[in-house]
């Protein structure tokens, strides 16, 4: 069993961070990024976002905003070249970003804050969360293997529809579906990192009798070993929140570390019927 201290899971984010302040001038893959972190690629965005509060891209998007703010105040460049140099494409889209930000346009902000570099933002604030997230009921678990078949979609998690449609008439067909068929979801892709037509998502039922593949339908196994499970209750648009919670809070604290495979969603009741509070997913998250 692979032991990590919650320290170190701090000290990889911090010098993911630090990376990210040294090259701000230049695209940072988020397979770069992961391997600073040392973490599998599946799983690095998820544990950023639970720790720091805020996404890879939202977050790099703050500190050049930051940095364009210094430097409108500290250097007589033009207001186009530092927007070009905070990577936006055109002027007009630097100035709403940063009205957005600052709520002042950069020119506005030049001249207000001029010779003043205590009003400065600082990008140094890492802003580590090391609280205040809700208390959560994580359980480790021993789970077998389970032979499943499986439906792939790919394009945006909301969409898979289709694929569960496909799956279930194979599996009538078939005569695969009874009172123990289990449902699962194979979440291969960050939509806050991956473009919607490259997301991947499996729609799986465990199946226990020999049975062929088909065109639509593939047969397929779900590794035993070690699961962190967490039950969420309620929209699955919410998801992203009990994630964030078991990668931000629960994992540093945990000694476990993740294996480099896709978490699990187990569909516990019917999301197409059921109001969307009372919707029941437990959460597998693979470990070494």
């Amino acid at each position: 069993m692979k032991q990590i201290t919650r320290d170190e899971y701090y000290e990889r984010i911090l010098n993911v961070i630090n990376h990210i302040h040294k090259n701000l001038d230049r695209q940072l893959p988020l397979e770069e990024l992961a391997g600073v972190a040392n973490f599998s690629r599946y799983h690095f965005h998820r544990i950023f976002k639970g720790i720091v509060g805020e996404n890879l891209a939202e977050y790099v998007r703050r500190v050049k905003l930051q940095r364009a703010a210094q430097k409108l105040i500290l250097t007589e460049k033009k207001v186009t070249e530092i927007a070009f140099e905070a990577g936006y494409d055109s002027l007009e889209s630097f100035i709403r970003a940063f009205q957005s930000k600052f709520f002042i346009t950069p020119n506005n902000y030049r001249k207000s804050y001029r010779n003043s570099k205590d009003q400065i933002s600082q990008i140094n604030d890492y802003n580590l969360r090391t609280g205040g997230v809700a208390a959560m009921e994580v359980r480790i678990v021993k789970m077998p293997a389970i032979k499943v078949a499986y439906s792939r979609h790919r394009g945006p998690y909301e969409m898979c529809g289709p694929a569960w449609d496909r799956l279930c008439c194979w599996a009538v067909e078939n005569r695969q579906m009874n009172g123990d068929t289990r449902y699962f979801g194979l979440c291969y892709d960050d939509p806050d990192v991956t473009p919607p037509d490259d997301i991947r998502y499996d729609a799986c039922i465990s199946i226990s009798n020999e049975v062929e593949a088909s065109d639509d339908i593939e047969i397929g196994e779900i590794g035993g070993g070690d699961y962190a499970v967490v039950l969420h209750k309620g929209p699955l648009n919410d998801l992203y929140f009990t994630y964030s919670q078991v990668y931000g809070k629960w994992l540093p604290d945990s000694g476990r570390e993740i294996k480099d495979l896709p978490g699990i969603d187990e569909y516990l009741n019917n999301p197409d019927d059921t109001p969307p509070n009372e919707i029941k997913v437990m959460i597998h998250i693979p470990l070494l």
